[in-house]
């Protein structure tokens, strides 16, 4: 079941993530404590996500390996508490009817990884089930270059 219109409205149009290029030589000042907005840092995450699978996808496929992303849709997990306004709060029960079940998000994922027609597809974004784009910030190659220099530093402890 797709989230319904009038949920659509009241979250208004979708707001792709802020991200200062300049913080991505040190992950840890992505999400500041200070001004820190939980909503905000996920889907900053989640763009940060996705150009790393930008980057790996075509250092992994020579070898014959596939990666793709996707948005499944507004699913009813804990992350939507960040997404429904205070006064709302009571009519979380009814709010959360119209959005997708985990089983449904679910099931966009394994229409990807399963579909035969996707086979060899790479380093794209799927929205529904169908191919999207996401911010210009996340095909800059120098950004996800530097992304993944971070991320490896911070991985290694340095």
């Amino acid at each position: 079941m797709p989230v319904s219109r009038s949920f659509q409205k009241l979250l208004g149009k979708p707001r792709p993530a802020t991200l200062d290029t300049s913080d991505l030589g040190d992950l840890t000042r992505l999400n500041p404590e200070p001004g820190f907005v939980p909503f905000e840092a996920y889907a900053r995450a989640k763009l940060l996500t996705v150009m790393a699978g930008y980057d790996l996808a075509r250092a992994v496929a020579a070898d014959g390996v596939t990666l793709n992303a996707l948005h499944p849709g507004i699913v009813a997990t804990g992350i939507i508490d960040d997404l429904i306004p205070a006064v709302l709060r009571p009519l979380e029960g009814v709010i959360r009817r119209s959005m997708l079940t985990p089983a449904q998000g679910a099931s966009a994922t394994l229409h990807l990884a399963t579909t035969a027609g996707l086979n060899g597809v790479t380093g794209r974004y799927f929205v529904h089930g169908t191919e999207a784009r996401t911010p210009p910030i996340s095909y800059d190659l120098i950004a996800q270059a530097r992304l993944r220099d971070a991320s490896d530093r911070f991985l290694a402890g340095d």
